[in-house]
């Protein structure tokens, strides 16, 4: 039987484990979109920042793809942390879940929805999409969705 003290402190234990990992893989992203950005921003007749930014392109798609995983991991992991059984439905345990300070408040929502829902369908939290720059020619840009 689940009491809301162990409820909580696995929440907690769980968000602690997760978030170093996707704050990391989101840092090394923002990082590589910022080189990427530099290197596509240079002349196009400059085949050596071409080449890098293919370079980038290919690190940032496996970036995207580890940190979707991460946060793919951290909701089916949720979910399977039964909740303490109500003695009031109205009670919502939720509220009292402390969350690690950096984790970004639109990952925080998402989170705590799945915990309130028991699960909803999974989304990727990152996705690259191709763009087209305003001085020509094709390029990748990195969006993270508003959960």
């Amino acid at each position: 039987m689940s009491t809301p003290e162990n409820y909580l402190r696995a929440v907690v234990a769980m968000n602690e484990r997760m978030w170093p990992q996707a704050e990391s893989l989101q840092k090394q992203l923002q990082k590589l979109e910022s080189e990427y950005q530099a290197a596509r921003q240079r002349p196009i007749t400059d085949v050596i920042a071409r080449g890098v930014a293919a370079l980038l392109e290919a690190q940032i798609n496996d970036v995207v793809r580890k940190l979707n995983t991460v946060y793919e991991e951290w909701q089916r992991n949720l979910t399977l942390i039964a909740p303490p059984p109500s003695k009031n439905p109205a009670s919502n345990w939720t509220s009292k879940i402390p969350w690690p300070k950096a984790v970004p408040p639109d990952v925080r929502k998402q989170l705590l929805r799945i915990i309130q829902q028991g699960g909803i369908p999974i989304s990727h939290r990152v996705t690259v999409k191709p763009v087209k720059f305003p001085s020509g020619g094709q390029g990748i840009a990195v969006e993270f969705s508003k959960w």
